[in-house]
């Protein structure tokens, strides 16, 4: 039984070395493999076979990365153009804004101007009523005299006619001897109510002026800011004269009026959406950079993988050779042993010559041994690369899927 296990094993091991050996003629590896290094070798074919399909798969999901990336940036593109041609219009816009506030400007100004001015009016006709009512109370005055002295005068002229009364009595003779005395002239007394109209006229007049200046002022302000503002306006001016035209009227005004509003908060919902997308591409920008990085490190790990490869041929050859040299080191030992058992004792330098050989090929051996190590280190760091590079690009894809998403939404 413990034959047949044997023999069964033998045959499982050729079966193996075969098939590791159709796979080396695969990968173009037509060297001659020894059976201690079938193991390790077959590992590292495997190992080798795993690692270049995942490098081809991300490969693949690199390019197709790549173009989900242009797609994004040519929509990007014509957000951009979107966003411009929105910022043109809200700067004319602007303008048409800055020409009706100037419109409306003029308008006020010129209302309280004329209500200034009927207000002057008002009251210089309330003074003048006032004066002409005390000429008319006057008159009344001097008229109610005039009816009390000619009655007097009917009854005078009565009593004479009756002879009531002499005519002596009824005209007394006026003494010229003397001089009649003459009384100065005395201005009449101004009324209260024309005082406190004028007194009202003068402080109207100062507050009038005060006003004046203070417009001046305001007109000096605006002229500094329409000066300012006119460079910026002029590129806008023909476009604000053609649709200037069509708001001359108070109706055409407040059309225009609710239509600038309605672009207004149609221009702030774009902007918005537009800052949203630059905060989208910024955030992108780190995923570029990441992208980026990445493709520089499956570079790397595709020249380290290259030099891994190589260094592996190189050992299994050198393996091979060590193998070689020590299965002829042993058929010399085994025909010096058998020389030596039918023959007289090798001299000692023979002996010493044979130990060094066997310590030289021991320690090549060792050496092809570390070496076969650190490049199975080498491949092991190789695959933990691939994997936080799939890793890596499952982020980026993950990533570019809410952005196709929110541009989606958009």
């Amino acid at each position: 039984q413990t034959a047949v296990g044997k023999v069964t094993s033998i045959r499982l091991m050729g079966l193996s070395e075969a098939a590791l050996r159709r796979k080396l003629e695969a990968l173009g590896y037509a060297d001659a493999l020894d059976e201690h290094s079938v193991p390790l070798v077959s590992k590292l074919v495997d190992d080798l076979v795993h690692t270049t399909e995942s490098y081809r798969s991300l490969k693949i999901t690199c390019a197709r990365q790549a173009t989900e990336l242009q797609a994004f940036q040519q929509k990007l593109e014509g957000s951009q153009q979107v966003a411009n041609q929105l910022q043109a219009e809200q700067a004319q816009l602007h303008g048409l804004l800055v020409k009706a506030n100037e419109h409306s400007g003029r308008v006020e100004t010129e209302a309280y101007q004329q209500a200034k001015r009927l207000e002057d009016r008002i009251a210089e006709l309330a003074f003048w009523k006032q004066a002409a009512a005390e000429k008319l109370a006057a008159g009344e005055r001097e008229n109610l005299a005039l009816k009390a002295k000619v009655a007097e005068l009917v009854k005078l002229t009565d009593q004479l006619a009756a002879g009531a009364v002499e005519p002596q009595v009824a005209a007394p003779k006026v003494d010229v001897s003397t001089p009649p005395r003459t009384t100065p002239f005395q201005k009449s007394p101004v009324p209260a109510a024309t005082v406190d109209l004028l007194q009202s006229a003068n402080t109207r007049v100062l507050a009038l002026q005060r006003q004046l200046a203070d417009k001046d002022a305001q007109l000096q302000a605006a002229q500094q800011s329409i000066r300012a503002q006119q460079i910026a306006l002029e590129r806008h001016e023909k476009d604000v004269g053609h649709m200037g035209g069509r708001s001359t009227g108070d109706a055409n005004t407040a059309a225009l009026a609710a239509r600038n509003e309605a672009n207004e908060s149609m221009i702030l919902q774009l902007n918005s959406t537009v800052e949203n997308l630059m905060a989208q591409v910024r955030d992108f920008e780190p995923t570029s950079r990441e992208k980026a990085r990445l493709e520089g490190q499956l570079a790397a790990a595709e020249r380290a993988r290259s030099e891994a490869e190589e260094k592996l041929r190189k050992a299994v050859r050198e393996s091979e050779a060590i193998q070689h040299e020590v299965l002829q080191l042993r058929a010399d030992v085994t025909m010096l042993q058998t020389t030596t058992a039918k023959s007289s004792p090798p001299p000692p330098t023979e002996l010493d010559s044979a130990m060094n050989s066997v310590s030289g090929l021991r320690t090549r051996l060792a050496e092809s041994r570390a070496e076969q190590d650190r490049l199975k280190t080498v491949v092991e760091t190789l695959v933990r690369e691939r994997s936080a590079a799939t890793a890596q690009a499952s982020a980026l894809q993950q990533e570019l899927d809410s952005l196709k998403g929110a541009l989606a939404e958009a």
